[in-house]
């Protein structure tokens, strides 16, 4: 990252800001065209590290990207406040983000899904354990990105 002095580790900071985040991007490629499409997303720390779900429909451009390569870049960001400038040079935008690396897995077995669902859940604010409709189960798809890379950034100071 160029703005180090702007450059977030910290695990426990990334999660604070992945939790103001309302959206994610998910990027992809396939033969060397990169694809990217906003999604909602749930976060779990989990034995294996940290994990994001996705979810989305059980067909489409990207299961038919992520079956073919299955890792991923994803880019959350959030607080953003346009500062303006005497000139159009001087005009900057505040805000805080995420951008991780890792591998999409889809999930097929009913328990994966629901805990998937359940993280997505909890991250929009409802987090008791929901019953889910196997018709509905059967129409949905949901990923399941290992994370392997991540990093933050903090706004303007």
């Amino acid at each position: 990252m160029r703005r180090t002095d702007r450059e977030i580790k910290d695990m426990a900071e990334i999660l604070e800001i992945l939790g103001r985040c309302d959206c994610c991007r998910l990027g992809m490629c396939r033969d060397n065209i990169p694809y990217v499409v906003p999604v909602n997303f749930g976060i779990s720390q989990e034995e294996d590290g940290l994990i994001l779900y996705i979810h989305g429909a059980n067909a489409g451009q990207k299961l038919s990207i992520l079956r073919e390569n299955p890792t991923v870049c994803v880019e959350a960001d959030c607080g953003h406040r346009l500062i303006t400038g005497q000139q159009a040079c001087q005009y900057t935008m505040e805000y805080e983000s995420v951008i991780a690396f890792g591998v999409a897995q889809i999930l097929t077995e009913p328990a994966q899904i629901q805990k998937g669902l359940d993280a997505l859940m909890a991250h929009y604010g409802s987090a008791k354990h929901w019953q889910y409709e196997e018709k509905l189960l059967e129409r949905m798809c949901i990923l399941r990105i290992a994370i392997q890379q991540i990093t933050g950034k903090r706004l303007k100071q």
